[in-house]
């Protein structure tokens, strides 16, 4: 029997390197954790989240059998769709993250030599992290079950897309002036032709 478990440590430590990798390479690690343009909205979430959720995530990872009465138990079928769900957002992910290069941060900052990227995934909508981070949140839940763990991030993931979202395209119009408003025109905010 396919251990989903070990799937999801596996996938999730894959996922936090990926992250703190391009942090580190883009000097995201020097920034501030709070951002005035984000809000104190998104920094009380990021807050809240520092600690409860990775101290959730060890002990979860360490003891499963602690968590039983807080997982769903869902068919295999959507397990093994979750897992592909969560597999194919890395990929996607590293993609977004290696188009950005040094432009990349983990709050809302536009730097004195930022460029705008329109190349690789941003080439079909401006913002294609929230939709991996998004996949990769929701393909773990659907994986795992573990709704204690999985259902808050993704309710404080959506909240931060939902304020953070306007802000940075704000930030990116005054940066980028006529060039950000035609690369608005062409490109879908989040799904290739929908969105």
């Amino acid at each position: 029997m396919f251990n989903f478990h070990l799937a999801f440590v596996v996938l999730f430590i894959l996922f936090i390197t990926i992250r703190v990798y391009y942090n580190v390479r883009a000097g995201g690690h020097r920034d501030p954790s709070y951002s005035p343009v984000e809000g104190a909205l998104v920094y009380r979430i990021r807050q809240m989240a520092l600690i409860p959720f990775p101290l959730l995530l060890l002990l979860h990872m360490a003891a499963p059998q602690w968590f039983a009465w807080a997982t769903w138990p869902f068919p295999d079928v959507v397990r093994w769709f979750g897992l592909g769900l969560a597999v194919l957002s890395l990929p996607e992910l590293t993609w977004v993250h290696h188009n950005l290069g040094l432009n990349f941060s983990g709050t809302i900052r536009i730097r004195s030599d930022h460029q705008l990227v329109t190349s690789g995934p941003y080439r079909w909508v401006r913002h294609p992290m929230y939709p991996g981070l998004l996949a990769f949140v929701v393909g773990t839940l659907l994986m795992t079950g573990y709704w204690l763990i999985m259902l808050p991030a993704l309710i404080g993931l959506l909240l931060i897309i939902v304020t953070r979202t306007p802000r940075e395209e704000k930030q990116l119009i005054e940066q980028f002036g006529d060039t950000y408003h035609q690369y608005m025109q062409r490109t879908k905010r989040f799904i290739p032709g929908v969105w």
